[in-house]
């Protein structure tokens, strides 16, 4: 028997799996009860559920900690976010910092998924916890998982605002450079 979620072997008997400690149930879903497979679909969606189950995620490691805050895990972006601006701001050696920096983005891309997992599950459980109803535990999952479109729109309005000001900048540095040259 093999595990629904990452595919480890299992034996005959377990209802467990060592690997990813998540639990597989054989036999048809009780009415009144989803179990952790369902819930995670209806948190992260049908097609993103194998974001659980990487070893390595190239957004986590591409974007860091905005990919963090995009999953609304936003404690461990935030972590990210101050051990990069720790880095580049306590560090004055160049080539030290560019090599802190892709290790940082390394430890993000490898701890992503089992970061992400583990906040499914504690959301899931207080979910699970707080709800009887079979309909409120639906709704609740599916909108406590899946992705901050606040994040979406703030990067997209921190991208449109550079893409319209930055030729305005560059064009008053460059008159003040050659206004400051002239003057000398």
């Amino acid at each position: 028997m093999k595990c629904r979620f990452c595919g480890n072997d299992l034996l005959d008997n377990d209802n467990l799996c060592k690997k990813c400690n998540s639990y597989n149930y054989d036999g048809v879903i009780e009415s009144n009860q989803l179990n952790e497979e369902e819930l995670l679909k209806l948190y992260a969606r049908k097609d993103s559920i194998k974001i659980f189950y990487q070893k390595w995620s190239w957004p986590a490691f591409l974007f860091g900690p905005l990919y963090f805050w995009y999953r609304k895990m936003m404690l461990s972006g935030f972590v990210f976010y101050f051990a990069f601006l720790a880095v580049n701001y306590f560090i004055e050696i160049s080539w030290i910092v560019i090599i802190l920096n892709i290790l940082l983005s390394i430890i993000a891309g490898l701890c992503f998924s089992s970061l992400y997992l583990q906040k499914a599950r504690d959301d899931l459980k207080k979910i699970h916890e707080n709800n009887d109803n079979l309909e409120v535990i639906k709704k609740k999952c599916e909108s406590k998982g899946r992705v901050s479109d606040a994040v979406i729109i703030i990067l997209g309005v921190i991208i449109g605002l550079s893409i319209i000001f930055a030729p305005i900048i560059i064009f008053i540095y460059v008159f003040w450079l050659i206004f400051d040259t002239l003057a000398r």
